[in-house]
């Protein structure tokens, strides 16, 4: 699960900033924490702000930082690193660091960098409670924790200067202390931005093959007033012709690829009557095929999910469910959602503790993006309307604040 993430000098972000998923002292909701160590940890977080905020950014930030641990391996010599530092910051470094638990274990890494190599690295863990150095690295100097000296030391000259140490030793060594930080970025953080994304695919395998998920997902359609009966899927590889493409595309695209084959993946909703593709539903109802197998898998998984704009397409009664599950899913496994939300509705202290709701704002005087939650306010009472007083604009800006569409086009 997460502890905690910060970054600084990412597109909006320019500032350091911090983002917590550990709780405060408040006493609310506190049978809904995850307890571990000293620590009691949150479950489920939202973010709200105004639009261009910060609040996608934060979300891509989180996935592109499990990008790099995931795909800097690729990365040949020479090639520089994919960045987008704040626009004015273009030449100082971009960071990250963040702090998570695996198997039982915390463990806490980062790196800055810039457009051709990363400055420096770290990986520390907390065995016993206390931090213990698997690994730091210093430009193209590396010290180790004793245990780990001899074997991480021969990865060194494998380490290109655009690479990352631990995406390099999690290749080449056999360490725990490296492979389960590893798998951490690679399987059980999740992140689903607003661009394209591969979740369709994702589930129309899994509805072909798990029968179980398939049946979850109609029962649960059914119940939600979808009269599904059925779910066909239907997965082909068919090879590439001049009908797809001009021949000489086709040629580059198979040399430089390898690939001369194209996926086509058709699925059909089944009614009593009749069949629909997929695509002559509506967007909730293929918002919610995308998004509910997917959903599954981190809960009973225990994986960490982020997800812009969860309410995009969905009416309020889904999210709303949606959010009940994840607060009321009992596992030894501990998932964690995290999305963001225009969904006022959903601004309720009977939902969420203060620690839970959190704010992107945009400072004109920084030209940076900030994040604070709500237990951070002062004088936030139990017992506020914080719907109410979001909308007027008390816990961050709001747009067109003290002004009207009416006023901007020149009327009374």
């Amino acid at each position: 699960m997460l502890l905690e993430f910060s970054c600084s000098n990412y597109k909006a972000i320019k500032e350091k900033i911090v983002f917590s998923m550990v709780a405060g002292s408040d006493k609310s909701h506190q049978e809904e924490l995850y307890e571990f160590d000293d620590y009691r940890v949150s479950r489920i977080t939202s973010v709200y702000g105004a639009n261009g905020a910060g609040k996608s950014t934060l979300i891509d930030a989180v996935g592109y930082l499990g990008f790099l641990v995931r795909e800097c391996v690729k990365f040949q010599e020479g090639d520089k690193i994919p960045r987008t530092p704040h626009k004015l910051s273009a030449e100082k470094p971009t960071a990250f660091d963040i702090q998570f638990v695996v198997d039982g274990i915390r463990y806490a890494y980062g790196f800055s960098m810039n457009d051709v190599e990363f400055l420096d690295e770290y990986l520390y863990h907390f065995p016993s409670g206390r931090q213990a150095k698997i690994f730091e690295r210093e430009g193209t100097k590396f010290s180790y924790g004793i245990k780990y000296k001899k074997e991480l030391s021969q990865l060194e000259s494998k380490t290109k200067s655009n690479k990352l140490f631990l995406t390099t030793a999690e290749a080449w060594c056999s360490l725990k202390e490296i492979i389960h930080p590893f798998r951490f970025f690679k399987e059980e953080l999740i992140v689903h931005g607003i661009g394209p994304d591969n979740w369709f695919e994702y589930s129309a395998e899994q509805i072909r093959t798990n029968s179980g998920m398939k049946q979850i997902l109609v029962v649960f359609m059914q119940k939600i007033g979808i009269p599904i009966k059925d779910i066909q899927v239907k997965i082909e590889n068919r090879q590439l012709t001049t009908q797809d493409m001009p021949l000489e595309l086709l040629n580059k695209v198979q040399m430089l690829t390898g690939m001369g084959s194209l996926q086509t993946i058709e699925v059909k909703f089944v009614y009593k009557d009749y069949i629909l593709n997929i695509n002559e539903e509506s967007q909730g109802t293929q918002k919610l095929f995308k998004l509910l197998c997917p959903f599954i898998d981190v809960l009973v998984n225990g994986k960490v999910l982020f997800y812009d704009e969860l309410e995009a397409s969905l009416h309020p009664a889904l999210v709303d469910e949606l959010i009940h599950t994840f607060k009321n899913w009992k596992s030894e496994k501990n998932p964690q959602l995290i999305f963001s939300s225009h969904d006022t509705s959903l601004l309720d202290l009977d939902l969420f503790r203060r620690d839970q709701i959190w704010f992107a704002e945009r400072n004109p005087r920084l030209c940076t993006t900030e994040y604070y939650s709500l237990v951070e306010l002062k004088n936030v009472r139990k017992d506020d309307n914080i719907k109410k007083g979001y909308i007027n604009g008390r816990y961050s800006t709001i747009p067109l604040k003290g002004s009207s569409l009416i006023e901007v086009l020149g009327g009374e």
